[in-house]
């Protein structure tokens, strides 16, 4: 599995925050975003590319400007990219808690169990990211 971690907390929090408290969901997350979201993005062998050359690709990372046909272009790279697509992600598992009497979902009045659909999807998104 990559070691390498394209952006940082203090990066998504920069570019599109999510909750402190949810702080810990971080790094499993961007795992995720990085080996499978951003893989199917740019394809196997860009990803490969970029993993292996990461020195070479710091503007695509960071963003910023360039120029063809004489025109300038700025853009805001790969790691906002991977902060919307992370904050994607968070948004689905953020109200999905892991209980001892299985999934839960919270709600205004508490917990309540998530529906047989909703722990299928999970399962089939979970079985993609290992395809993957």
């Amino acid at each position: 599995m990559n070691t390498i971690k394209l952006w940082t907390w203090s990066e998504q929090q920069e570019i599109r925050p999510i909750d402190e408290n949810n702080a810990h969901l971080f790094e499993q997350i961007q795992i995720e975003v990085q080996n499978h979201d951003l893989k199917k993005l740019i394809g196997f062998e860009f990803f490969n590319e970029l993993f292996q050359n990461i020195e070479e690709y710091m503007l695509l990372l960071s963003g910023g400007e360039y120029t063809y046909n004489n025109s300038m272009y700025s853009f805001n790279g790969l790691k906002y990219v991977c902060a919307y697509l992370f904050y994607a992600r968070y948004i689905r598992e953020s109200r999905v808690n892991d209980t001892f009497t299985g999934f839960v979902t919270h709600t205004a009045d508490g917990m309540q169990q998530l529906s047989s659909n909703e722990i299928m999807t999970l399962e089939n998104r979970y079985k993609e990211i290992a395809a993957t």
